[in-house]
Formats: C-alpha cells, structure tokens, sequence
C-alpha cells in the first residue's frame, strides 16, 4: 500500500517500485487492501486478547496498519 500511496519524501525512498509487480494492491486494488489490513489487524488485537501483557503487541499491530512510512 505504501508503495501506492506513500510519500516518498516522509518515506525515505521512492514510491511506484512495484509497479510491474503482482501485489496485493496490484490484484486486489487499495480499496480491499484496506479493508484486508483493517479486517487482519482487528482479528489480531483480538487474538492478542488470551494472553496477557499485549500491550506492546496491540498498539504495535495498530500502528503498522495505519503507518504512512
């Protein structure tokens, strides 16, 4: 997603890199991808949720979702 719709200056690198390349973005489009990593990303913090001290993990799984670099 980041290679769509990232900024390359906030990224460090450049974007477009996997353009001729069989993504998830390239397959599914940015809408699905999005609702895949929302979907993906709440089952996780859930299945975080029978064990204790997932904190970290939780936040870490949230952050990654939302990430823009």
């Amino acid at each position: 997603m980041l290679d769509v719709l990232g900024n390359a200056e906030k990224m460090g690198k450049a974007t477009g890199m996997d353009a001729n390349k069989n993504t998830f973005v390239a397959l599914y489009g940015v809408g699905e991808c999005s609702k895949m990593i929302e979907r993906y990303t709440s089952e996780a913090v859930a299945a975080l949720a029978l064990f204790s001290d997932t904190q970290f993990l939780s936040e870490l799984a949230q952050r990654l979702a939302l990430r823009e670099y």
